[in-house]
């Protein structure tokens, strides 16, 4: 038997055994999940006006605009760098932040500005004149429980400022307990929620049916 003509016979096996167990239901869910999943983000506000003064013992990191040549060695570093390129390469983007610590990267962040709404990858919000977004976050495991994320928070929150912007949203996923806690340490607030439906074509990872809930600012 060739390969190609095992995989089928492989797939009506795997359903079988999952009719078997799971019934009828569970094979409907199984199906399901293999065509469409779905994933929940919370909404994050905050006041730029009430960002928290510094904390004792918050670290200091240097926080700089990516240049030419930093998107040049994203494309040749192990994850997560190449999916940081792409924000640049295929949507346009490049308002992306470092965070160096020990001379190394330690942090990324990107900052969504309301009059490149068009560009943005993840649109969970339509952004007024007053308000940015941070998105894409990722600190690097091994700078991971050391305050790097909101020692970032920090510097990026403060340029917003001064460039007049009075209001920043964030959406983390559900469960990412960490970043959660992470922009809490900021001030940031849960306001609201959304959804992604991503479907077995979609390819990026951006790709997907944004469904956009209610979300209000808090302490407007």
């Amino acid at each position: 038997m060739t390969v190609m003509a095992a995989l089928p016979l492989r797939k009506f096996q795997n359903a079988y055994d999952v009719l078997r167990s799971a019934g009828v239901g569970g094979l409907l869910k199984e199906l399901t999940a293999k065509v469409v999943t779905v994933e929940h983000y919370l909404a994050y506000h905050l006041k730029l006006s009430e960002v928290p003064p510094n904390r004792t013992g918050e670290i200091a990191i240097a926080v700089r605009r990516a240049q030419d040549a930093d998107f040049s060695d994203f494309r040749r570093l192990p994850a997560p760098f190449p999916r940081h390129a792409e924000f640049r390469d295929k949507f346009g983007l490049d308002q992306c932040y470092i965070g160096v610590l020990d001379k190394e990267i330690a942090h990324l962040a990107w900052i969504y500005y309301p009059h490149e709404a068009k560009r943005h990858p993840t649109p969970f919000r339509r952004l007024r004149p007053d308000e940015v977004a941070i998105a894409n976050c990722v600190t690097l495991p091994a700078f991971r429980g050391r305050g790097v994320y909101p020692a970032v928070l920090r510097q990026l929150l403060a340029q917003l400022q001064s460039e007049g912007y009075r209001h920043c949203f964030m959406y983390i996923d559900a469960g990412n307990d960490p970043s959660q806690r992470g922009v809490m340490k900021m001030g940031f607030k849960p306001v609201g929620r959304s959804w992604r439906m991503r479907f077995f074509f979609h390819k990026d990872p951006a790709d997907g049916i944004y469904i956009r809930g209610a979300c209000s600012r808090a302490n407007t």
